[in-house]
């Protein structure tokens, strides 16, 4: 990130992507609050122009006026642009992303042609969950993978791994980690297979 390389996060939804892109932005600045960056876009289907580049803002006097998107802003101000759900972009709204990778400028055409050329420090994190248990997400077309200098591919933890990790994180005693990692790897293969799950959950009085 130091380096100002585009970056792809990739794996199932659970795996920890966002929360490690945010434990790397706050190495890069102590004073990174995700809840406030206002340079993030989620993707979707039905995303706005005006949530990606921005657009004209109507007035109650009639008057209008361009307000920038996060893309633009991130261009602009030379900051990381997070993109959430980069598989779920419209294939226009997707063009214009990969525009501002590849050359390091858009063409804002419904604002008068105004071209904007990003200041150093721009570059893209996005995340994407893969597979077909994502309903409305699409593969990622290679020539969009090669526009991501850096791929990190998530996966969870094997149940020791993750049961090790729940009781030091947590403090819980081995037998209520266990149960609670089976349970959660039970409903993590339904989902994958699309099937309903029945959990009867005992938690220890301990």
């Amino acid at each position: 990130m130091r380096a100002g390389r585009h970056i792809l996060h990739h794996g199932p939804t659970g795996t920890g992507k966002s929360f490690v892109w945010e434990l790397a932005m706050r190495e890069l600045d102590p004073a990174f609050d995700p809840d406030t960056y206002p340079y993030f876009v989620h993707g979707s289907a039905g995303l706005e122009d005006i949530d990606l580049i921005g657009n004209y803002v109507l007035h109650a006097d009639g008057t209008r006026s361009w307000t920038d998107g996060p893309l633009v802003r991130a261009m602009k101000d030379g900051k990381r642009l997070k993109v959430e759900e980069l598989n779920r972009m419209s294939p226009a709204h997707l063009n214009v992303l990969l525009g501002a990778m590849d050359f390091g400028r858009i063409t804002l055409a419904r604002y008068d042609g105004q071209v904007v050329v990003a200041a150093d420090g721009f570059a893209v994190d996005a995340m994407a969950n893969i597979g077909l248990e994502y309903t409305g997400t699409e593969e990622i077309d290679p020539a969009v993978m090669r526009r991501f200098h850096v791929k990190v591919e998530y996966s969870f933890l094997s149940p020791v791994e993750e049961v090790a990790l729940l009781r030091t994180r947590t403090g819980v005693a081995q037998r209520d980690a266990d149960i609670l990692v089976r349970i959660a790897n039970s409903i993590r293969d339904a989902y994958r297979s699309g099937a309903g799950i029945d959990v009867d959950l005992y938690v220890s009085p301990a």
